[in-house]
């Protein structure tokens, strides 16, 4: 009767420690990648299609829900700023998101959410507005 009691503990335990280990084996690790500071656009006038569902600020990160076709190859994503900034107040710097599809003539919808780290758009310590093109709202900025 013990043994026939510890080895119900021991399958337990194994089932338990089995079970969690396969949690942590699905979690969706968030890639945060750094945005950079352009002179001009004409180094990337073969952007593909993205569609910009969602885009917000969380500490110095903007994170972005993205839509695009594809499937086949691997797509790269990079977020681009003017050094140029609008002499508003705020000020205000436009900004967009280029999408290398490799040649990719698949159809399939991937969603996707982006994150990239956008401390290279601060401007002085100061607000400042960022314009990223396709998406309807300004998106304010001041470095966390």
């Amino acid at each position: 009767m013990k043994m026939t009691k510890y080895l119900f503990i021991i399958a337990a335990a194994l089932s338990i420690t089995a079970c969690g280990n396969k949690k942590d084996s699905n979690k969706t690790e968030v890639v945060t990648k750094k945005a950079m500071l352009i002179d001009g656009v004409n180094d990337y006038k073969d952007n593909a299609s993205t569609t910009i569902n969602n885009a917000y600020i969380s500490e110095n990160n903007m994170v972005l829900d993205i839509v695009y076709s594809g499937g086949c190859e691997d797509h790269e994503f990079s977020l681009l700023g003017s050094k140029m900034i609008a002499k508003s107040l705020p000020a205000k710097r436009g900004i967009f998101l280029y999408h290398q599809n490799n040649g990719d003539s698949c159809r399939e919808l991937i969603e996707e959410t982006l994150t990239f780290d956008i401390s290279d758009f601060a401007y002085t310590g100061e607000e400042i507005i960022l314009l990223l093109e396709g998406y309807k709202e300004p998106l304010t900025y001041s470095l966390k």
